[in-house]
């Protein structure tokens, strides 16, 4: 059980970027670990959870010594940053930055003002090892280089 603070929907704000797992107050959810979903075949995994990338990890590393899925995981916190690291390397999986930009020209508004200027999402493409993926063009990420 997660609780997810209580928040007013009819103010504005970025409800996608909001800290589970450390309220102290809030709505009661059901937290489930994918390792108890029972999947036979997994080929991808994106993790963007506020923080928690690493507690989702652990709760799916039997599926991921398993099915070996590629993994996209936002690592965007600094206090995270190397034990995120540290435990998707040591899983015998390749590490590479991705750091695309807030701001898509063609986006579907057709707006061309980009309100966010030098802005960007910090995540790591991983790719199990055996898979032998030749990264072109990306930035290793490297056990002592965290963010």
């Amino acid at each position: 059980i997660l609780l997810v603070p209580c928040l007013d929907y009819a103010v504005s704000n970025n409800f996608g970027g909001l800290e589970l797992g450390t309220a102290a107050e809030g709505e009661p959810v059901l937290a489930v670990v994918l390792d108890d979903l029972g999947f036979t075949q997994v080929d991808f995994i994106k993790l963007d959870v506020e923080g928690m990338e690493l507690r989702a990890l652990h709760g799916a590393r039997s599926l991921i010594q398993k099915c070996r899925p590629c993994l996209y995981v936002e690592n965007d916190r600094p206090e995270n940053s190397a034990a995120l690291i540290e435990f998707i390397a040591g899983l015998d999986y390749q590490l590479v930055w991705h750091r695309p930009p807030l701001f898509n020209p063609d986006n579907f508004a057709g707006n061309k003002e980009n309100v966010f200027p030098n802005v960007y999402s910090l995540n790591m493409f991983c790719v199990p090892r055996e898979k032998n993926m030749n990264l072109l063009g990306f930035e290793p990420v490297l056990p002592a280089k965290p963010v």
